[in-house]
């Protein structure tokens, strides 16, 4: 017989290049890419993935695979090769990567254990004898004995044949969920005449025959709710009922709200962007389409039509959002277009409903699912559309190891399975947009409203000139009456949480920051605590300063708390709701809020970056923009097309009914080009002047960079590992290393340099090197970001 062997990614955390070659015993039965096995590394068992085989063996001796752990595949070899590319892409560990293709929780739990095989003799005594007294109790946790009893005592015994150390397969976080149901057992020409003769005598009896008879099955726990435990016990010992367990699935959309209703009329802009998008499906061609749409443009009505001529091809369809808020409404709108064969995947789910969720796309039973970036690897055989909405948010790159970026992943999953990939947004990147502008990406144009409703009117007020006391201009609070007195609904969006960005003594000018961040504490008033939004440190507000006893400690920079609170005091009784993460922390909040708002039971909404993104209310009429200057404080390259990008976005939530909207923004910066920009709806206008800039200072999309954290317990530890990392850096341009803007950060100090090349693949290729040869001292983290999106 022809021996097999498996490539098999030990899944541990080493620094391995990538799968190793072992032996297939034919014993072990059948195996496939995306079992689970249990193979030798290093003297010791461990868990790992099949990714490939070999008939040829390789040139050293192979070591055979000692268990199969998980038998039925988890990922297919589209997922593996996906998380090979991400691997190479991102410099991240091969194993960091596949697991981002792994369900959580449907993994076995493996764990090393001590196990007692036979009694030493009495003079085996100390630790070793302590220890033997310890296994006498049964098999103990490898890592407690050893940390407890020390390796050379665990190593002696285990040579002299007295223990063994094994691996101890546990049952998988989650499993499919099961309900026990009770079925009708004989024809209902039997049953019906027993309900009859047991309505006096055994009304109980009776109520649950029937409701079984009408029915057909129902929960067990609910029959027995209804008519007691011994009635169900009597119905089925008679035999005239059954029990059965069935598999129940969790789903995360039951009940949820469907936009229903006729598919609109598209317009020519519209109806052009659905035939370039559909051309590619029909030639099963890859292309990448970026769909600039200006807001209320219809743009998710594009991504509708595209999605249900891949369905009626047999295909199946990716639909990517940046966070789990703009889900619903998203999920909502494909509910109504293609019903039950729509899937949603995202963070807030429990385990069990991922799980579900998984298993149904294996089984194909979705054909539409709209997920956050981890979707990007869920399976989806028959891929025939990818869609990523706001495509240039940076929710799509992902802060931990593998950093990648789920719109490039996406670009690349669509070019493995050869379709289309649709990316959308009223501001595009910097990046896209360029690659639109130079041919390599499809662009194309929704440059008006559906029905030609005007964009909204931007009125810029330059607050120098206004009351610091109030967080409302003048012609703010004069928009709001008006806006309010018509019965509009009213955006406010606060650029922070908490009551006020900071405490600030008035005499002193001191203010309380963490002493663990290089950052100020948040004033939230309704606790009066100071909170740090990095570390989560909480601290009481102090009554006097710290620094100098005086008592004159006021809050500065509104934040959402205190503008709720300055709308409350302006019109007392109005109906006004807070949407940051602090009140939209809980599973359904930001559903219920978007309900309400559709009810018409809250006017205001004081809210951060989440009310600006995604939210398609038409009794929105005016938008505040509290301050717009925050972002462009910010120490990044990208402040000033963040900070477009938020204003533009954020002023389209008005005007999108039938009344034409109103934007006021607040700013210290009034002339700043994203500020002119935004008031104008001039997008291609900024970009123009911001590639030049970038262009002059060799920033994307006109050079390649990825930054690399230096994280120590003491700052010369970070700056030395950062400066001896600089120095084996050869044929690309290396940027400091510098203090980065936040350090020290939970404690610890925190330094970063930018490696800069004309593409990425010198810079990848320089790091790569680098790294191999270079080891960090003890304590010292490293962390690579390829395409940084921000440098904080």
């Amino acid at each position: 017989m022809t021996e097999v062997f498996a490539l098999v990614l030990p899944d541990v955390a080493a620094p391995l290049a990538g799968p190793l070659s072992y032996r297939l015993p034919p014993e072990l039965g059948p195996v496939y890419v995306g079992s689970r096995v249990l193979v030798p590394l290093t003297g010791r068992p461990v868990p790992g993935w099949v990714v490939g085989f070999e008939q040829t063996p390789p040139a050293a001796t192979v070591l055979p695979v000692q268990e199969v752990l998980e038998r039925e595949p988890l990922f297919d070899e589209g997922q593996w090769e996906l998380a090979r590319w991400v691997s190479d892409r991102y410099l991240a560990s091969p194993r960091d990567a596949l697991r981002c293709a792994v369900p959580h929780g449907a993994v076995s739990r493996v764990r090393r254990v001590v196990r007692l095989l036979a009694d030493p003799p009495a003079e085996v005594v100390g630790r070793a004898g302590r220890l033997v007294e310890r296994l006498r109790r049964g098999p103990q946790p490898e890592g407690e004995v050893v940390k407890e009893f020390g390796g050379p005592v665990v190593r002696r015994l285990e040579r002299a044949g007295y223990l063994r150390r094994e691996v101890v397969q546990g049952a998988p976080e989650v499993r499919p969920a099961v309900e026990r149901v009770v079925r009708l057992a004989v024809p209902a020409e039997v049953a019906w005449p027993l309900v009859d003769r047991w309505r006096r005598r055994a009304p109980k009896r009776a109520g649950a025959l029937e409701r079984l008879l009408l029915q057909g099955e129902v929960a067990r726990p609910d029959l027995a709710r209804a008519a007691g435990e011994a009635v169900v016990r009597a119905l089925v010992s008679s035999g005239l009922a059954s029990e059965v367990e069935l598999e129940r699935k969790r789903d995360p959309l039951r009940g949820s709200y469907r936009e229903s209703g006729p598919a609109p009329e598209l317009t020519d802009d519209q109806q052009a962007a659905v035939a370039a998008v559909v051309a590619s499906l029909r030639e099963r061609a890859h292309r990448v389409f970026l769909l600039h749409g200006v807001t209320g443009s219809g743009k998710t009505e594009v991504y509708l039509r595209c999605a249900a001529e891949a369905v009626a091809r047999g295909g199946k369809v990716l639909v990517l959002v940046p966070e789990v808020s703009l889900a619903p409404q998203t999920v909502a709108r494909f509910l109504g277009r293609f019903g039950d064969r729509v899937a949603v995947l995202h963070s807030h789910l429990g385990a069990g409903e991922r799980y579900d969720t998984w298993r149904g796309l294996c089984e194909s039973r979705y054909d539409v699912l709209v997920g956050t970036r981890s979707a990007v690897f869920a399976p989806l055989p028959r891929l025939a559309l990818v869609v990523v909405d706001e495509e240039h948010e940076g929710a799509f790159k992902q802060p931990q190891n593998p950093r990648y970026h789920a719109r490039e992943v996406a670009v690349e999953r669509a070019r493995r399975a050869g379709c289309p990939v649709l990316l959308g947004s009223a501001t595009p990147s910097a990046e896209s947009l360029w690659l639109a502008k130079e041919g390599r990406w499809t662009y194309l144009r929704l440059s008006r409203r559906v029905g030609d409703r005007p964009l909204p009117e931007v009125q810029v007020v330059d607050m120098r000139a206004e009351d610091p006391r109030s967080a409302f201009s003048r012609a703010l609070q004069e928009a709001l009456r008006a806006h309010l007195s018509r019965g509009d609904q009213v955006l406010l969006y606060v650029n922070r949480r908490g009551y006020a960005a900071f405490l600030v003594c008035r005499e002193c000018g001191h203010v309380p920051r963490c002493s663990r961040c290089a950052v100020s504490l948040t004033f939230h008033v309704t606790n009066r605590i100071l909170r740090c939004h990095y570390c989560g440190r909480v601290l009481r507000a102090p009554s006097t300063c710290p620094s100098c006893g005086g008592v004159r400690l006021q809050p500065y920079g509104p934040g959402t708390q205190r503008v709720e609170e300055e709308v409350r005091a302006l019109f007392p009784g109005l109906p006004v709701a807070r949407a940051d993460r602090d009140t939209l922390a809980r599973r359904g909040a930001h559903a219920r809020l978007v309900d309400a708002l559709r009810r018409g039971e809250v006017r205001v909404v004081v809210g951060t970056q989440v009310v600006g993104k995604g939210l398609d209310l038409p009794e929105v009429g005016l938008v505040g923009v509290v301050s717009a200057d925050v972002a462009l404080a910010l120490p990044d390259f990208r402040a000033a097309e963040r900070t477009l990008q938020q204003l533009v976005q954020v002023a389209g939530r008005a005007g999108r009914g039938e009344r034409p909207g109103r934007v006021v923004v607040q700013t210290y910066q009034p002339g700043h080009p994203a500020v002119r920009a935004a008031a104008s709806h001039d997008v291609l206008g900024f970009y123009e002047s911001e590639w030049e800039e970038r262009r002059q200072l060799r920033y994307p999309p006109f050079a390649a960079l990825a930054r690399v954290h230096i994280q120590g317990p003491r700052e010369p530890d970070a700056e030395a590992a950062g400066r001896s990392l600089a120095l084996r850096l050869e044929g690309v341009e290396v940027l400091g290393p510098a203090p980065a803007p936040l350090s020290p950060l939970r404690g610890r100090y925190r330094w970063h340099l930018l490696v800069r090349g004309q593409d990425g693949e010198p810079v990848r290729r320089a790091l790569r090197a680098a790294l191999e040869r270079w080891r960090p001292p003890a304590g010292v983290r490293v962390a690579v970001d390829v395409d940084p999106l921000e440098m904080l």
